[in-house]
């Protein structure tokens, strides 16, 4: 910038380029008219004030005093020399006036400067980069005549029938509609999911495209633009600058997003009339995608996406994010500085606290996303690789704004002293720093599942037919009272087969004497007679397993559904289940970096996902060693809808992702009453347990957490 004392009412005014377009800008919030400046060479638009626009009406008077003197002879308007000067060095910056012979140096040193050095724009070329394809201005104007009608009253309102049609048709098959979602899991499915994204986002783009060759933009290019290595389409819809009408801009705006909810209209109408095959998937994967990409991607306000934009048209707000976050950072400054400084911009209070909102709102998301495509980057490169570039990520999109504002305010600490609140930051960095350090954590909350200390499943030996039942839901049992008497046909028959045979060895033992050959086989039939006695021994056994008993004393939970004499029954179906009712066993799984934090006798209590059952005090009794299956898994797990991530081997199996530390809890005593136990949780059921401590301040927790991600990640 140039010093106020070398620019004066005699400095000549560089010249403006004579190829730059001058135009009527829309009106902005606050109905306040506007230019734009095209530069056709970039195919880049500069939106001007309109004192700036009258300015350059008379920028041939030759020099700063002159132009000043026109503009207030013939327009009224008295401003400055530091405007003056403020209104060169922008046009010097974006390069819209002619650079004199000499000035050509500085120029190229200005456009390196702005292009960063290489290692800069390698590391952020990465992150988002557009290759132009084709040109389609000549197919967009033939295409036009065709599609028009889709954009009259009864074009909308013959595509809203036909949605509304496929909308019920398929709500009526909707078991059958959520099924078709297994095609997408076969290398097939996948495929054809790939070509009807890709079509879906071409049917998008051109959306946008014809709309805006409807309202005479140029739309010079259309190609495949990169997110992060991740290929997207795009349309260069930079004219739409020049539409004057609201109601316009947002078609244009809203064009891809309308395209996408009418395809997925119609292929709900067509998935319901088509036979089952790779076109009926086809239809299905169009629909899903299109509303999918549409509502969570597309129609997001917070990046430069559709719904940005949408939102910035409808609010009259060119400039939407820049001017949400100057508002958002001079209203931070006045909360927590206290300076009175004027606002950036003059807008009523609606608009202003609008403004504020979105630009908070707008930093969360993006924090989340920037933490998001760090993982990403971290997951798709080599681990150093990974590690570098996830770092940069962070420390350039998330650590660099934060560090820069706070650098700002330190820069005006004078300025806060003499004229502001410099107790509020201090009180707001104390406050901060007793969250983060104060010990307020004093218990660990896992996810657990209570059931009977004691619990007998019964299942039939082997497959046998029901004699006798003598229990029934809700019974008291005795331990060693028979409950299901099973006989088995093929027992019976093998017992026979053996007592036959060994009466016939007995026969021939008694009367070895008559019979030579017999008492030659003497010690052979010794052998056979003892080993048919040890095979009924068995077999008796097996028939006395035949009688089910109860192994202790307790209460029938459960009986298998018609369960009656007479009833064939296998080995792998539950027939009853008897449990002691009387003592509870909690049983949780903890993450290896909270254990640490537990020790044996801690009080807990147990909070049932039922929200009708009460929470049952216990205590911590058993810490075991770390593992990733077992039984407890089988309620836990995610598998079976339970909050703990887990998977399942080839062999059907379930592990959990990580090491986890089962802990065993037990009643009680001096909270509750064993016998009351049943009463306040009266069945197996999962839920929460809440644990007693050592306590921790959230700082130790975030550097544990961490330093327990780099042990683990720390193997190249």
């Amino acid at each position: 910038m140039l010093p106020t004392t070398e620019f004066t009412d005699d400095t000549p005014l560089p010249r403006v380029r004579e190829e730059l377009c001058f135009m009527k800008a829309a009106q902005d919030a606050g109905a306040r008219d506007g230019w734009l400046i095209l530069d056709p060479l970039r195919n880049t638009y500069f939106r001007i004030t309109a004192v700036t626009a009258r300015a350059l009406a008379c920028w041939r008077a030759g020099t700063a005093g002159a132009l000043r003197s026109a503009l207030a002879r013939r327009h009224g308007l008295h401003v400055t020399l530091e405007d003056v000067q403020a209104l060169v060095l922008f046009l010097k910056r974006n390069g819209l006036v002619q650079p004199l012979p000499g000035e050509w140096p500085g120029l190229a040193s200005q456009a390196r400067r702005l292009q960063g050095s290489l290692p800069k724009r390698l590391l952020h070329g990465y992150l988002f980069f557009r290759i132009p394809l084709v040109r389609p201005g000549r197919l967009l104007k033939a295409m036009l005549p065709w599609i028009r009608w889709l954009g009259t009253t009864w074009g909308i309102a013959l595509v809203v029938f036909l949605s509304l049609v496929g909308l019920y048709l398929t709500g009526r098959q909707w078991d059958v509609f959520r099924a078709t979602f297994l095609d997408f899991l076969t290398p097939e499915g996948f495929l054809l999911f790939a070509v009807t994204l890709v079509f879906v986002k071409i049917g998008h783009e051109l959306g946008h495209a014809l709309i805006a060759t409807h309202f005479g933009c140029r739309v010079p290019t259309m190609g495949i633009a990169f997110l992060v290595m991740l290929p997207m389409l795009y349309t260069d819809v930079t004219d739409a600058w020049q539409v004057r009408s609201r109601k316009a801009r947002l078609l244009i705006d809203a064009g891809g997003i309308l395209v996408e909810l009418g395809l997925a209209g119609l292929a709900l109408l067509l998935w319901a009339f088509l036979p089952e095959g790779a076109v009926r998937s086809a239809a299905f994967f169009v629909a899903t995608t299109s509303l999918a990409t549409t509502l969570l991607i597309n129609a997001s306000p917070f990046m430069r996406f559709d719904g940005y934009h949408i939102l910035a048209d409808a609010l009259r707000m060119h400039n939407l994010a820049p001017r949400a976050f100057a508002m958002a950072t001079w209203m931070l400054r006045r909360w927590i500085l206290g300076l009175q400084e004027p606002p950036p911009e003059r807008l009523d209070r609606g608009m202003r606290r609008l403004l504020v909102s979105y630009a908070f709102a707008a930093w969360l998301y993006r924090l989340v996303l920037f933490l998001g495509i760090a993982l990403l980057v971290y997951h798709a490169f080599p681990k150093v690789l990974g590690i570098f570039l996830a770092s940069v990520e962070v420390i350039w999109f998330i650590v660099r704004p934060v560090w820069r504002e706070i650098g700002g305010w330190w820069k005006m600490r004078e300025e806060v002293i003499e004229r502001g609140r410099p107790w509020r930051p201090v009180l707001l960095l104390a406050g901060i720093m007793l969250l983060l350090l104060a010990p307020v954590w004093g218990s660990v909350r896992v996810p657990a599942v209570i059931k009977a200390g004691m619990q007998m499943e019964i299942y039939a030996p082997e497959p046998a037919r029901i004699e006798k039942v003598a229990l029934e839901p809700g019974m008291r049992v005795s331990a060693g009272a028979p409950l299901i008497v099973l006989k088995s046909r093929d027992l019976e028959f093998r017992e026979r087969q053996a007592r036959e045979r060994l009466r016939l060895v007995r026969l021939r033992l008694r009367r070895l004497a008559a019979d030579r050959q017999d008492l030659e086989e003497h010690a052979v039939l010794l052998r056979r007679a003892a080993a048919l006695e040890r095979e009924l021994a068995g077999l008796a056994e097996r028939r006395e397993k035949l009688i089910l008993r109860a192994a202790f004393d307790g209460r029938v939970t459960y009986v298998a559904s018609g369960l009656r004499p007479g009833m064939w029954v296998n080995e792998r179906v539950m027939l009853a289940r008897v449990v002691a009712p009387e003592e509870r066993v909690v049983s949780a799984l903890v993450p290896e970096e909270d254990v640490s934090r537990l020790r044996p006798g801690a009080k807990a209590v147990f909070v049932p996902d039922d929200p009708g059952l009460s929470g049952v005090p216990m205590e911590l009794r058993e810490i075991g060693a770390v593992r990733r299956s077992g039984r407890d898994l089988v309620y836990l797990s995610s598998i079976h809808g339970g909050p703990v991530p887990a998977e399942r081997d080839a062999r059907g199996e379930i592990h959990t992702l990580k090491g986890m530390f089962p802990v065993r809890f037990l009643a009680r005593r001096d909270g509750v009453r064993e016998k009351e136990v049943e009463r306040l949780c009266p069945m197996t059921c999962t839920g929460r347990i809440m644990v007693e401590a050592r306590r921790e301040s959230l700082a130790g927790r975030i550097a544990r957490r961490v330093l327990s991600v780099l042990l683990r990640e720390s193997g190249f």
